[in-house]
């Protein structure tokens, strides 16, 4: 008996240490992959950041900017503004933080050295946000439809009818999901108004959103915004881009301006609710990435 205590004694000392030396083992793989994690992404901020210190121009941008040139940051310009010029490799194009830009990155940027083209932020406070956002403030912009019971209607064409995104393209009536004034998401998206039974459920044609709510939808949920189908950031070969949030869009956050690309850093940005746009008006297939670039020869 003592001999079979013995050997029962070692075989659980045995065990004990096995699983000791694989927990070790196991704790220290852990600690290995993290810091070679953290040090592939300090590489990839150290090489884009030295890129991006080139020599070139610097342009602010802020959401009440009012300059055509841009380049003094006491007097940046807008948003649309900046969509119209030319930008080359080596500048620096810098959102301010803590303002909220409604529409979509469109950047021309010339190749015209190996150098990169900086998209970034300056400034103090919260990033910088790039939204696709319809927003509806006013209650009585929704219109009750007669034939249906709890089914309102807003006409996403007419500008007195909201901010954010001012379009009235068929790509901006296409809403990807709802959004509350407590940042609730609402994404029951059907296919016709007949389908429309459950509350919010929504749908769209080419000028119009329709919702099933039991009472006026701002009144309900407070200011409303509307993911659109605007991608918020095209972006170019030989391209930096820091410290964004780009959020509310029904189609993707980030995809190509021109194929083929290559040369390009995305680093400390913040993207959420993304997607849900319909691909196109023959069905029902919805989409949308946070990043998109997808092979083309």
């Amino acid at each position: 008996r003592k001999g079979i205590k013995l050997r029962n004694t070692l075989l659980i000392l045995l065990l004990m240490i096995i699983i000791y030396l694989m927990s070790w083992i196991l704790l220290k793989n852990k600690q290995q992959n993290s810091i070679q994690e953290m040090t592939i992404k300090k590489l990839i901020k150290a090489q884009g950041d030295l890129l991006a210190s080139t020599e070139g121009t610097t342009y602010y941008i802020a959401s009440n900017g009012t300059s055509e040139e841009g380049m003094n940051i006491d007097d940046p310009m807008s948003l649309e503004v900046a969509n119209k010029k030319k930008f080359n490799t080596g500048d620096k194009i810098l959102f301010k933080r803590g303002d909220t830009f409604y529409g979509q990155i469109d950047f021309s940027i010339i190749k015209s050295t190996e150098n990169m083209c900086y998209i970034g932020n300056y400034g103090e406070g919260e990033l910088p946000i790039i939204s696709g956002a319809k927003v509806i403030s006013k209650q009585d912009v929704w219109k009750p439809i007669s034939e249906y019971n709890n089914i309102y209607r807003i006409d996403l064409t007419d500008f007195n009818n909201f901010e954010g995104v001012m379009l009235s393209t068929a790509e901006s009536c296409n809403i990807g999901f709802i959004q509350d004034e407590q940042k609730n998401i609402y994404g029951s998206r059907k296919e016709n108004i007949d389908l429309l039974q459950n509350e919010f459920d929504f749908c769209c044609d080419s000028t119009s959103l329709y919702i099933k709510c039991s009472d006026n939808p701002t009144k309900k949920l407070g200011k409303i915004y509307l993911a659109t189908k605007i991608g918020l950031l095209k972006i170019s070969s030989n391209s930096i881009v820091a410290g964004l949030k780009l959020t509310c869009t029904g189609a993707h956050a980030v995809s190509k301006k021109s194929y083929p690309i290559s040369n390009v850093y995305i680093h400390d940005c913040v993207i959420e609710n993304i997607g849900g746009s319909v691909l196109n008006e023959s069905g029902i297939s919805r989409y949308g990435n946070g990043i998109e670039f997808w092979l083309r020869s």
